[in-house]
């Protein structure tokens, strides 16, 4: 958050480039030591004093302000380079020996700073919802969390979360599985999702397996870069696992990364990989690892398939663990997830190609955009529905979707950014999300932003009617929305 703030969407079900390593709301994914969420030990500012809370049953929330010492703080000027899209183009171009004259020159080398002072007006609040009490298994649950507000090294305000200990006495803890097994997991953060107060299991295979945390880096360039990748490209492809336990297992397992087509039952073995993980102990990161596959990006990928990488954990089922593969009767399920990526050959990007605004289309559960907000207000309860982004021209589009939902007063009701990669022309892209029907019902106009390499494109939709599609920007003013 900036003094003079640039919009960006919130994160979704398809945001990419929003990979934190956790499941919302499964403890054992979480850092046991605030000093283990990636970027802290390099942040600008500490903003409050660490707080240890440890929660009983029953919903908790707490607020935390800034101190007065560090209200009168501001960060650092920063240089932040604006387009994602240019970036992940530009990696490739620059790997590829493409001149780089040929990437998006409106943005491309220019940066802005920004500085961004903080006050004790400044307050965060962190709300925690725990089972009630039952007796039996669910009697004093407890844990402990430690929070601290702070500027991290691009001057963001975040509030940092570590799960530092579970109740000593607590018999869920003690008592359960999770002190006879062990349970080397993917991070599922769709496995689960709220409505109300409630938890429910997702039932849909292809939202509940879909993994957050993966990266993949360039050796050559010393840098990490998007899921767009080049045919001969060499990367080093970073799968995290965490162990769902408090018990390591007895010795090492495997892991497995393969890729396919989408929905493809066949897939190509990239490597296996042996791992050994410890059980979850406090403060310490003993039940975190990485598991790194180098691989060269073979030339028979085609550019217009939709691929996926797909991750195994024990994929010979060696290990006797708490959970195996995901299931619809089985949500818990940790063992076998996947991950989108693209794949092209460097001539052809779609560098500098205008792309008409006419041909690009979008619905919503095939339905146009205005009819879905009135559908979607009325559902009983949060559902998944599926969005269909087309590219009926004959030019490659290779872009990122913004999706808000605006009420009558103009307030955004809820936002998400989507990074739906190539659409080759005559293609589709399509991605599912999850609708709350109560924000729906504030809903009163839904705005499609589309960020293409060459120009940004707006769908709007209302309950009235639908406004026709219109290039909003050049290239060179994509940059600030970026």
């Amino acid at each position: 958050m900036a003094d003079d703030p640039v919009s960006h969407a919130t994160a979704g079900l398809n945001d990419d480039c929003y990979q934190p390593l956790h499941e919302e709301g499964n403890l054992f994914s979480y850092p046991t030591n605030l000093a283990y969420i990636p970027g802290y030990q390099n942040r600008q500012l500490t903003l409050t004093d660490q707080s240890s809370i440890t929660y009983s049953p029953g919903s908790y929330s707490r607020t935390i302000a800034i101190t007065d010492t560090a209200a009168s703080s501001t960060t650092e000027a920063r240089k932040v380079n604006y387009g994602a899209i240019s970036e992940i183009i530009g990696d490739v171009q620059v790997l590829a020996g493409v001149a780089t004259e040929n990437s998006m020159s409106g943005e491309r080398g220019n940066s802005s700073t920004f500085t961004k002072s903080y006050s004790t007006m400044d307050k965060l609040t962190a709300s925690f919802p725990n089972p009630e009490t039952k007796g039996g298994d669910y009697a004093n649950v407890t844990f402990t969390t430690d929070l601290q507000a702070y500027a991290d090294e691009a001057g963001i305000l975040t509030l940092g979360f570590a799960v530092s200990a579970f109740g000593s006495t607590a018999s869920l803890w003690q008592n359960s599985v999770y002190n006879e097994k062990p349970d080397p997991a993917l991070y599922l953060p769709y496995r689960y999702y709220f409505n109300g107060n409630d938890v429910f299991a997702r039932t849909d295979e292809r939202i509940a397996t879909k993994i957050r945390g993966v990266r993949f880096y360039i050796p050559e360039a010393y840098k990490y870069t998007g899921s767009l990748l080049y045919v001969g490209g060499k990367y080093t492809i970073e799968i995290p696992i965490y162990n769902a336990s408090f018990v390591a297992p007895d010795g090492s397992f495997e892991v497995a990364l393969s890729f396919r087509e989408k929905d493809s039952s066949e897939k190509t073995l990239i490597g296996r990989k042996s791992v050994t993980i410890g059980g979850w102990e406090s403060g310490r990161d003993s039940n975190k690892a990485v598991v790194s596959f180098d691989w060269t990006v073979p030339e028979n990928i085609s550019g217009s398939k939709d691929l996926e990488l797909v991750a195994e954990i024990d994929p010979d089922n060696n290990l006797d663990e708490v959970h195996e593969g995901w299931d619809p009767s089985v949500p818990g399920g940790n063992n076998f997830g996947y991950f989108p990526f693209s794949v092209v050959k460097a001539d052809a990007l779609p560098f500098s190609n205008a792309v008409n605004s006419a041909d690009i289309t979008l619905t919503i559960d095939g339905m146009s955009m205005g009819e879905f907000i009135t559908y979607a207000a009325g559902q009983p309860a949060a559902f998944d529905a599926e969005c269909v982004i087309s590219n009926k021209g004959r030019t490659p589009l290779y872009a990122v979707l913004e999706l808000n939902m605006i009420a009558s007063n103009d307030r955004r009701v809820d936002s998400f950014t989507c990074n739906i990669g190539i659409i080759q022309g005559g293609g589709d892209h399509s991605f599912k999300f999850l609708s709350n029907p109560e924000e729906w019902k504030s809903c009163y106009e839904l705005e499609a932003v589309i960020y293409t390499d060459s120009e940004v494109i707006r769908l709007r939709a209302s309950r009235n009617g639908t406004v026709e599609p219109e290039a909003i920007m050049g290239v060179g003013q994509c940059k600030q929305r970026m």
